[in-house]
């Protein structure tokens, strides 16, 4: 009988990859399943023992799925026990691998200024522009917000922001929100993507995590309850476990967002077909070599390679990196960076990068200056 390796799905899937599925129609989530969801984060969210923004979670007939990192063996006990509060939760699934942190300095802020600051990130985040969400006290380090959200997902988007402030120890909430989840944050009839941008102009994390789950249920040979999906803030992340490393790259081939995956000697070890594709390169140009060495211009910048390094040896992702590359086919191009650390099975260091890239559009470089010039 042939032995089947089981290989974890861990990884951080980037986002643009809404107009690739928005044709489908949705049926593979129903709203209680999200609900329950969104319930469990802001639990998590909202806790004083883990940390909501570093655990993520998946529900799939009333079973929660909690995938990420805790401190400690008590923390995953706990945040299961959190997550198991929340009405309509069956079993819990708990995949929280334990990450002691590191010893460090803890950075004291006065709650002044941590007001401040927490206010500055709500009142920038377009997601809230319909929303009145205010600070109703902060007391060492622990922020009371109130006021009114129009939905359940930016109640939660606010506890997001609140929590993701450094020096913020733990959120707790006085919002007032709907307490179901509106057609619009999930879905509207054909599934169209202006239905999803009901907050200032972002698509809802709920509707990409659904579109994502529909393409997976068309992908022959993946079974979408094996693999578990959740989105912030664009941000897809794809988790659980599969039969093997084709079924794997599969997977990652459903978000159609470039994508390149690195060894921790930042070798390219494989890239996605909508990277290929977006950037008219073939496989051997870029595949099993460094990305110093690939044949297109040098990625490798002594900036990003520190972001890289700080990937590998602190599990820090880092988003936003903008830089431009040369491209044969397509020329210069703008790019955006994002990089996330996968961590398989029991390690506690990442082994391998995803490396997220945003196609920003043309750029002009010295080379190209004149041309087109009479």
């Amino acid at each position: 009988m042939g032995r089947v390796t089981k290989r974890m799905l861990s990884g951080v899937v980037f986002g643009a990859l809404i107009a690739a599925v928005a044709a489908l129609p949705v049926q593979a989530e129903q709203p209680g399943d999200m609900w329950i969801t969104t319930k469990v984060k802001m639990q998590l969210l909202m806790d004083d023992t883990v940390d909501g923004l570093d655990i993520h979670v998946d529900t799939v007939d009333g079973g929660v799925t909690l995938h990420g990192k805790v401190a400690s063996e008590a923390a995953k006990k706990h945040a299961a026990g959190r997550a198991r509060e929340v009405e309509g939760v069956g079993d819990v699934r708990n995949l929280l691998a334990v990450v002691p942190e590191a010893a460090r300095d803890e950075v004291e802020v006065s709650d002044d200024k941590l007001e401040k600051r927490v206010s500055t990130v709500l009142e920038r985040d377009k997601a809230l522009e319909d929303s009145d969400i205010t600070i109703e006290s902060v007391h060492d380090g622990v922020v009371l917000l109130s006021g009114d959200a129009k939905t359940l997902s930016a109640h939660r988007r606010a506890l997001e922001d609140a929590r993701s402030v450094d020096g913020v120890r733990q959120v707790a909430s006085q919002i007032r929100s709907p307490d179901e989840l509106s057609d619009e944050e999930l879905w509207q009839e054909g599934g169209s993507r202006s239905a999803a941008q009901g907050m200032g102009g972002e698509v809802s994390d709920l509707w990409i995590t659904t579109k994502v789950k529909t393409q997976l249920m068309t992908e022959s040979g993946l079974s979408p309850l094996a693999i578990n999906v959740d989105t912030h803030r664009g941000v897809v992340t794809l988790f659980g476990s599969v039969g093997t490393e084709d079924v794997k790259m599969r997977a990652g081939d459903v978000v159609h967002q470039p994508l390149l995956v690195l060894g921790p000697d930042f070798c390219i070890l494989s890239a996605n077909r909508a990277f290929h594709e977006t950037f008219r390169v073939e496989r051997s140009e870029f595949e099993g070599r460094l990305l110093s060495e690939a044949k297109e211009s040098s990625w490798l910048t002594s900036a990003l390679r520190s972001r890289l390094d700080a990937v590998i040896t602190d599990g820090a992702g880092f988003e936003d990196f903008e830089t431009i590359q040369e491209f044969s086919h397509v020329g210069p191009r703008r790019v955006v960076l994002s990089g996330r650390g996968v961590v398989m099975n029991d390690d506690e260091q990442p082994v391998l990068i995803v490396l997220g890239i945003e196609d920003a559009g043309p750029a002009v470089t010295k080379a190209h200056e004149g041309e087109g010039e009479a």
